[in-house]
């Protein structure tokens, strides 16, 4: 048998080739792996080295950071009138496909505050009501469902569900709309399922497809945090209802009326919130809770649960013990204790929450004086006022029971005050029972 030579030869040297085009197309992948050492869009603590058994699977985003770049992104793009620029924006396969071009780009049209001598063109605000993500640390990919609204107008909402592929080495992006998700049928995908992301490298499409990393403090985390919940309370008061930590709700109010009632009586004071303080903890499993407390001593709490902007929240600092107030509580004096106790008082009243308050009168002290609540609040609410603060007097007791004279100003007014005496006996598990008396 001969053999030919030269063909071997050939194959030989087309075998090398393919070889060499292996080694260098893996070198190359190599290398654009190792630019993004750091992960910028996430926290650093969130970059592991060995194989996640979560990756290529959609988590809830929980990175602050990641989030809010891409919330920037999808309002750039729905602020954006300029329909080469919003063209740009598409993946251009995408684009290609379902036949959008220039003239059809744009869905979302500008609008205009004609009440402005300038004409100026009215912001829009998108809200995420879920995202989903998965990466590969080269390219991240997003669901979004969410809704955008005229920033002066939040009553008025248009629902926008969009796909985003984010090269985190070249910092661009593609965006793909609803159509192209449902025809995919992503839109079915959710936390916990597959998907394998395209690491194909997204290119500068002139500067209209680029993005910045956003880096939010916990400080701005609060702040939207307490922003997103007084908004659901006036403007989405079921919603706001539904979002309330389970044990709670059904501890504090009777039902979604009674919440309403009370958003109703409270609303000037809810819709003029203004963070003043807030603390940031981590439960066992890696959760944050933000404590927001606003210029009226009045307490917020918000766990986040499937990821950024999804929580449940706690309005108030007296109904349920939080973690805080427990350690704050266990290692106090008594004088300190009756001081706190007397502070969830003050907050029930500036909440106007008159049940909490009847439910601490001792029962012969109900007994003689109110033998209801409706006659408990129609006294308490006549001495009172909006906005209370306390000033404290003198402390003394008689066995059990401890006395303070304490002076309740008016927060709004300050020439206006009512003296009251407190007489307090404490109880297990940081409860007790009260009467007063109006000096």
């Amino acid at each position: 048998m001969k053999f030919d030579v030269k063909r071997i030869k050939k194959i030989i040297i087309i075998l090398a080739i393919l070889l060499v085009t292996i080694i260098v197309a893996s070198i190359i992948r190599k290398v654009r792996a190792k630019k993004l050492s750091t992960d910028f869009s996430r926290d650093s603590e969130l970059v592991e080295d060995t194989v996640n058994e979560n990756a290529n699977k959609l988590i809830y985003e929980d990175n602050k950071n990641t989030y809010y770049t891409v919330i920037n992104i999808i309002e750039n793009y729905i602020n954006n009138y300029d329909s080469a620029a919003v063209l740009d924006m598409l993946d251009p396969n995408y684009a290609k496909q379902y036949k959008i071009n220039d003239e059809n780009v744009i869905q979302i049209k500008d609008e205009i505050d004609y009440e402005n001598e300038n004409f100026k063109i009215v912001y829009k605000n998108y809200e995420a009501e879920k995202m989903y993500s998965v990466s590969d640390k080269i390219k991240t990919v997003h669901f979004v469902y969410g809704y955008y609204y005229n920033a002066n107008n939040e009553l008025e909402k248009e629902p926008l569900n969009l796909m985003l592929e984010l090269d985190n080495v070249n910092q661009t992006f593609n965006i793909y709309r609803y159509e192209y998700m449902v025809d995919k049928k992503y839109n079915e995908l959710k936390a916990g399922d597959s998907f394998k992301v395209n690491t194909d490298e997204i290119k500068n499409r002139n500067g209209n497809n680029t993005y910045t990393y956003v880096t939010i403090s916990q400080e701005e985390m609060a702040y939207k945090y307490l922003y997103d919940y007084k908004n659901k309370m006036v403007f989405d008061t079921d919603n706001a209802y539904e979002s309330l930590d389970k044990e709670y709700r059904e501890k504090r109010f009777r039902g979604l009326d009674d919440f309403k009632e009370y958003v109703e009586i409270n609303k000037v004071k809810i819709f003029t919130s203004k963070l003043e303080e807030y603390k940031v903890y981590s439960t066992e499993d890696g959760k944050n809770i933000y404590t927001c407390k606003d210029q009226n001593d009045n307490y917020y709490y918000f766990q986040e649960t499937n990821g950024i902007m999804n929580y449940t929240a706690i309005i108030d600092n007296y109904t349920i013990d939080s973690k805080e107030f427990k350690e704050t509580y266990d290692s106090s004096k008594e004088q300190e204790r009756v001081i706190l106790n007397i502070d969830r008082i003050r907050q029930a009243f500036n909440a106007k929450d008159y049940r909490y308050v009847y439910n601490k009168l001792s029962d012969g002290f109900k007994q003689r004086y109110y033998n209801s609540e409706e006659a408990f609040e129609n006294y308490i609410s006549s001495v009172i006022y909006d906005i209370n603060d306390i000033q404290y007097g003198n402390f003394s007791y008689e066995g059990n029971t401890f006395i303070y004279d304490i002076v309740i100003k008016n927060g709004e007014n300050v020439q206006e005050q009512t003296n009251m005496q407190i007489l307090m006996q404490l109880k297990d598990n940081r409860d007790f029972v009260m009467s007063f008396n109006i000096k």
